[in-house]
């Protein structure tokens, strides 16, 4: 195993390691507010429809910019995308928290998650351009392993950052600020590594045309897209609502918040580095509802445990296999979508995600709002979506795994 890894990692080339250095500094910068941001709103007063709003701003801005982001992607060099995105995703995560009451706050949001989603959607067709089939579904994990890894640092740091600033500023709102404030200065050391790519204009077959692209693949397209779905809303209902669980039904600090979510990083981290070995030996949908089902029963642990040893592991255990499953997918999604609709098929699964996260807080927040914070009811619709994401992979997608595994010369992933 550790042989393989040597020989993928020594096959990477110059401009996939240029990424995975600037997607570094991304993961440092994303982790942060992911774990204060929640609890800086609850600290300012906002209740947990506000907080799921300005959540699902970022989102409307994701989901809004994703399929016009597929369009600019397939006509410019992803340097020039990933230089100009990344430093405006620093320039509004700066400002993010000094943008004042509710609307401030959730328009910040919404341009952030506009320049977040070009990033996302510039990815998985720069990794398939500038990565060789033997190494791919290592690459594929390591800059998911990469994100996550990083973003241990930033949530155990974020965390002790606002206990010590608390401290100084007798205030632990206005730490919470300025923590999530200095973070959005981390995209323009990526924009740095960025800017070292070597890469021309995607090829004419990756202009192609957008809405002819996808209607031309349309049951492909199809076949992924409604997972895809299911997932966003599942996730996008209950994930930004964590270190609220935790704080409210635990009593967990922000210090607290940071070191859990951090811990959390390393179990994903070690997700993202098996999920390689798993897909070679299962195939790509098997793999993936293996992953998703398996976390399942941690997610009702979750809902309805008052003790919490239980309530960490689960939380630990739920990510780590949740989130294996995505560069699977990724990988999959491109191996399976001709080049001409590779662009146009991520810019629609970002899409379809971002509408999961449009909905998905502002319903998960009003039902913790509608129930005294009945995280149990939150979390169980949850299961009930990832149930129907899994059931809908393992149904719609067989099919292209097995086309795949046909028209490469493999055996079957299911004859084992």
């Amino acid at each position: 195993m550790l042989a393989r890894y040597r020989a993928d990692l020594a096959r990477i080339s110059p401009n996939a390691r240029h990424f995975l250095l600037g997607s570094a500094c991304m993961g440092l910068a994303g982790a942060i507010p992911y774990t204060l941001l929640t609890l800086y709103l609850d600290r300012l007063g906002f209740n947990k429809e506000q907080v799921g709003a300005t959540e699902a701003a970022w989102s409307w801005g994701q989901a809004l910019i994703a399929l016009p982001a597929a369009v600019l992607v397939g006509r410019l060099p992803a340097r020039r995308v990933l230089v100009i995105f990344g430093a405006l995703a620093g320039i509004f995560g700066v400002l993010l928290p000094w943008a004042g009451g509710f609307v401030g706050i959730a328009l910040m949001a919404f341009l952030g998650g506009l320049c977040w989603a070009v990033h996302y959607v510039v990815v998985s067709p720069f990794l398939f351009r500038n990565t060789g089939g033997q190494e791919r579904s290592t690459v594929f994990g390591l800059v998911d392993a990469v994100h996550t890894t990083m973003a241990v640092i930033g949530s155990f740091t974020a965390g002790r950052l606002v206990v010590l600033l608390t401290e100084r500023l007798s205030s632990e709102t206005t730490a919470l600020a300025w923590v999530i404030s200095v973070s959005g200065l981390l995209p323009f050391i990526g924009v740095i590594f960025y800017a070292r790519i070597r890469e021309d204009a995607p090829s004419s077959v990756e202009r192609a045309p957008l809405w002819p692209a996808l209607r031309k693949h349309r049951g492909t397209v199809l076949r992924f897209s409604t997972p895809s779905l299911l997932l966003g809303l599942g996730s996008g209902a209950t994930i930004p609502f964590l270190a609220l669980y935790f704080k409210d039904r635990f009593a967990f600090t922000p210090g607290d918040v940071g070191n859990l979510f951090a811990v959390a990083q390393i179990f994903m981290t070690t997700g993202f580095l098996i999920s390689p070995i798993v897909l070679r030996r299962l195939g790509f949908v098997r793999s993936m509802v293996a992953f998703e089902v398996s976390s399942i029963p941690f997610f009702l642990c979750l809902a309805y445990t008052d003790a919490l040893p239980v309530a960490v592991g689960a939380y630990l255990l739920r990510g780590a296999l949740m989130n294996s499953a995505g560069p699977i997918q990724r990988n999959f999604m491109m191996a399976a979508i001709p080049a001409e609709a590779r662009t146009a098929m991520n810019g629609l699964h970002a899409l379809l995600w971002g509408l999961g996260w449009v909905i998905g807080p502002w319903a998960g927040g009003r039902v913790l709002d509608a129930t005294d914070n009945n995280y149990a009811a939150l979390l169980s619709c949850t299961v009930l979506f990832y149930c129907l994401a899994s059931c809908s992979t393992w149904l719609l997608l067989r099919p292209v795994d097995r086309r795949l595994s046909a028209a490469a010369g493999k055996p079957d992933p299911e004859d084992g």
